[in-house]
């Protein structure tokens, strides 16, 4: 990735149809909360006020996360908080693949940046479902975080094993959520055939 490129922002692609499911959703509630219970008309109106700058305010958040790389490091920005990483204070930066047939809308690849220490961040907006050719953009970032560290950087013996150690703890836990919902499955199924 040659410096001509930088900086570079990734953001997500706009989600009108999820703010108007969200404001229509409020709606609803706030409907059914005014006509079903004895709430005055001035208090449905809050309400219905206060779901709506909720929703307005989730969706102004949204629009302003993304990450960014430029020649001093890499920026994430969410929701309510940013964080810089100096290209010294990255260990690697990896693809992640989501578990086949487990993805729904969920990207199939994620990127996450590993820290000297091990721990991952996942980074905003730079996935299969954002952008097409993930794998050639992660290989521009690895070889200018390559390019970007000092002379005499060496990585923490300690990150790989945590890593390693984290990316078991995540397919342990994701075993456990495949049974856990299967155990749901059968149990609705069960409630649903008996009618208890």
């Amino acid at each position: 990735m040659p410096d001509v490129a930088l900086p570079r922002r990734y953001r997500g692609k706009p989600t009108w149809g999820f703010g108007v499911v969200l404001f229509v959703s409020c709606g609803l509630l706030v409907l059914k909360v005014g006509v079903e219970s004895s709430m005055p008309g001035w208090g449905t109106a809050l309400l219905g006020a206060l779901l709506a700058a909720f929703c307005a305010g989730l969706l102004y958040a949204g629009t302003r996360a993304f990450t960014t790389v430029d020649r001093r490091g890499i920026i994430l920005r969410r929701m309510f908080r940013v964080r810089r990483f100096a290209w010294d204070d990255i260990h690697d930066i990896r693809t992640v693949n989501a578990p086949p047939g487990d993805r729904g809308m969920a990207p199939g690849t994620s990127v996450y940046l590993y820290r000297t220490d091990g721990r991952r961040m996942i980074l905003p907006f730079l996935d299969d479902n954002e952008m097409t050719g993930v794998e050639q953009e992660v290989e521009g970032l690895r070889s200018l975080l390559t390019e970007r560290r000092r002379a005499d950087w060496a990585p923490d013996p300690r990150a790989e094993p945590r890593i390693a150690r984290q990316a078991a703890r995540w397919e342990h836990m994701h075993q456990k959520a495949v049974v856990v919902g299967l155990v749901l499955v059968v149990v609705a199924v069960i409630v649903f055939l008996t009618g208890l």
